[in-house]
């Protein structure tokens, strides 16, 4: 029996955070929430890092 993924990326807005095993399920729910609060929501890679801003309509990569 495998082990299941650990939840690799994280949404976070002004209201919470939440998980999500790929970045295209944590995409769309940033973006659903972006398109409903008006501000830009932040994705994390917690593996490599990586942050990127979901807004409504676009992600822009946040090099930091």
């Amino acid at each position: 029996m495998r082990r299941r993924r650990s939840k690799s990326f994280t949404v976070y807005t002004s209201s919470g955070t939440g998980s999500y095993h790929s970045r295209a399920k944590a995409e769309s729910a940033a973006r659903w929430v972006a398109e409903g609060t008006g501000e830009p929501v932040s994705v994390v890679n917690e593996s490599t890092g990586q942050t990127w801003e979901v807004s409504s309509g676009h992600a822009t990569l946040v090099v930091s």
